[in-house]
Formats: C-alpha cells, structure tokens, sequence
C-alpha cells in the first residue's frame, strides 16, 4: 500500500515540524463510548474529563490490539493487529494509516516503541506455526525477524510488555512468567516464572525508567478485609514480586483487557485503569497511592499511554546514563562505571550464578572491571538497591 505508507511519513515530518503540545497531565488512548464507536481520546487527570479527539473509522477492535507513544515524533500509535494508525494528540492533522506488510492471517501484537530507532517491536503471528519477534521499521514500513519464537507460544489477552533502552530489552509478560529478549542481539535473556505474594496476582506490566524497575500491581486479599491492589516490582532474573508500600486501593481491582497500563516518566507515576472508569496511580518509588478516581464518562480506555519516555540510549552515550544515576556505558566492555554506588557490591548472572567483578570506589561511585565477564546481563546489588549490567 505505498500510498498510505507515503501517507504516514509524511505525517512524521509534519508533525516534528510543528512541535509537540501533549499535556503532560493527562493519558491517551482508543475510547469506547458507546457500543460500535471507538476515538482517539485523551483524559485530564485533574478533572478526570474525557475528551474524544477524534473519531475512528472503525468499529471493533481485536483483541490483540495494542498502543504505544513515538515520543520522538510525538504520535500515538495505535496497532489493530493488522493496520497501524499514526494519530496526532493535538488534533490538529488527519488520522493516517498504513496496512502492515504481513500474510493475510498475521497479526502484530504487543508493540513497543524503541527511543531514536523509529522502529517498534512486538510479535508478528502467523497461527498456527509461525510467531517471531520482530522490529517494524515506521519509515519503511517493513518487518525484519529478531527472533523466532516457539509455534506454541500462549499469549494471554491483556498481558503487558515494555522497553528497556538502557539494557536494550523487551519484556514481556508471557502467561505467569517475564520475558526478556535482547532486541540487538535477538537472543532471549530469560523467562522466569513469576513468584507472587500468598495468595496475590502480579499483572500490569510497565517500566520505570528512573528507577530501572518493573512495575505492576499484585492483587489479592486486603488486612482489613475485602481485596486490594499494590504498586508492586518484578524482579526479571528471580521472577521475586515485592509490593513497594503498605499503600494499596480498594478500586480498580478488575480491568478491562485492554485497558493497559503505563508510567509518567516525568513525574515518576504509575498509573492503571479498571472497569467503571476506574483509575489509580501510584508512586514509582514509594508506591504510594497520588489518584484514585473515576473518569467522567466512565466509559472504557483501552491501550493507555503517557506521552513521556526513556532517554535514547545507544552505545557510548554516557552523558544520558549519568544524569540518572544509571550504570554506564551500554553496554559495558572492559569497564562500568556505577554513579552513586557505594560499599560492597553482590554480582549475579541471569542464572543467578555469583560472578566476581573487581572494583576500584571513587569519589563520585565504583568503577567496575567486567573485562574477564561473559557477554550477557547482570544484577548487581548494593546498598543502593539493584541494577542492571549488560556486557558485551
């Protein structure tokens, strides 16, 4: 469909061009009015007023539908499975569209947004023996296989996934495990079933890019009776979810399936939505409950996303890693340098093998030796929590 592919990056160019207005205090996402009608919308979350931006020009959606931001450019990127809508939150240019260059029965799925590559990742199936991983180039609008996935994969409807561009990772929440997929060297890292609180259920997955952790919430029964919902963290080499606070909420305990979840990056909030126009956000660091509201109508939002971002992160851009404190260079050869660590330091593989790394402590944080390491990602813990090494 070269037409509508012209279409869509011209719509790129127009919209860097014309510079970026997304309010940085509201979500975006596909609302459901009424039955059959579906729009690009956003949601104040002061008011917590809904407002359709503009309607889509269909009238169902799969439920393997799935929505990213392309912070560079400034788009929300809504993917049926088998089109991909580029949509402007100011409303200022035209919905376009673009047919995804795959066979009739394939779908993509679960994208996610790489910062600086123009390119997306998800899973392209082919059922019933066909699934890979795979980057789709925006500008091109081609597919190019990262890695072959096994043909009985499960997918469960309403999972969540998420980009590291840090460790260079896509995570993915692959039934009651993580998954994690090198997407330069299209290699699987790991999948690690997940160890839940007695009696919890871990779900909603997101990524915090300040903290390098992995959030969602645990749902289970609540001290003082009834149920509950927790800001929570997976550990992706462990599969250990751990609730960040005592804090949790009485609402938002179901979801509809394709409600999402996602992480105001700026303002270090993590935010979920539930049935009857629930929505909750919590603290990324202390897991304390900041929203707890209904919107206005109460009416459904599905692929919800925050128009924030990791920092594009790409070999040798130490200057982006020290401004958050974040090990670097990505990835580390012979060398890492740890900003703000102090004191000893535990190594592990992803195997959770310890590993011995020899250090020398400065007057800013620790230099690590990882010369004599085999590529791969590591975990290292100090007082200062738990970070994230990937070696070359």
């Amino acid at each position: 469909m070269p037409g509508q592919r012209h279409t869509l990056v011209l719509l790129c160019s127009l919209v860097a061009l014309l510079g970026r207005a997304q309010s940085p205090g509201s979500l975006y996402g596909i609302h459901n009015p009424s039955p059959g009608v579906f729009s690009f919308c956003s949601l104040d979350l002061t008011s917590m007023v809904i407002t359709d931006i503009e309607t889509l020009p269909f009238g169902q959606i799969s439920s393997m539908a799935s929505g990213a931001v392309d912070t560079d450019q400034g788009l929300f990127l809504f993917c049926t499975g088998t089109e991909l809508y580029a949509l402007d939150p100011d409303g200022i240019l035209p919905t376009s569209s673009v047919a995804l260059p795959m066979a009739a029965s394939a779908f993509f799925n679960f994208i996610e947004y790489a910062p600086c590559t123009a390119s997306l990742y998800g899973f392209v199936n082919d059922p019933p023996d066909s699934i890979v991983f795979a980057r789709y180039d925006l500008n091109a609008n081609q597919f190019h296989t990262v890695l072959a996935m096994p043909s009985s994969m499960m997918f469960m409807m309403g999972a969540g996934s998420y980009i590291d561009p840090v460790d260079r990772v896509y995570g993915f929440e692959n039934i009651n495990a993580i998954m994690g997929i090198d997407i330069d060297q299209g290699t699987l890292l790991y999948n690690t079933p997940m160890i839940d609180l007695p009696g919890e259920q871990f779900g909603h997955l997101s990524y915090d890019c300040s903290t390098g952790q992995v959030l969602g919430t645990s749902f289970g029964p609540a001290i003082e009776g009834g149920d509950g919902k927790w800001v929570s963290t997976v550990d992706p080499l462990t599969g250990i979810v751990t609730h960040l606070s005592l804090s949790h909420t009485p609402n938002a305990l179901l979801k509809p399936a394709l409600t999402g979840s996602c992480v105001d990056q700026t303002n270090g909030i993590f935010y979920w939505g539930g049935i009857n126009g629930s929505w909750v956000g919590g603290s990324t660091t202390t897991g304390g409950i900041v929203l707890d509201a209904a919107s206005t109508p109460a009416t459904p939002i599905f692929c919800v996303n925050h128009f924030s971002g990791c920092a594009c992160m790409t070999t040798g851009m130490a200057v982006e890693a020290v401004a958050h404190e974040l090990p670097y260079p990505v990835p580390a050869t012979t060398t890492v340098t740890l900003p703000g660590t102090f004191g000893p330091l535990r190594w592990t593989d992803i195997a959770g093998r310890e590993v011995q790394a020899p250090v020398t402590h400065t007057a800013t944080g620790t230099v690590a030796d990882v010369d004599g390491l085999p590529p791969g990602l590591y975990l290292v813990r100090s007082a200062k929590g738990t970070q994230r090494v990937l070696v070359e």
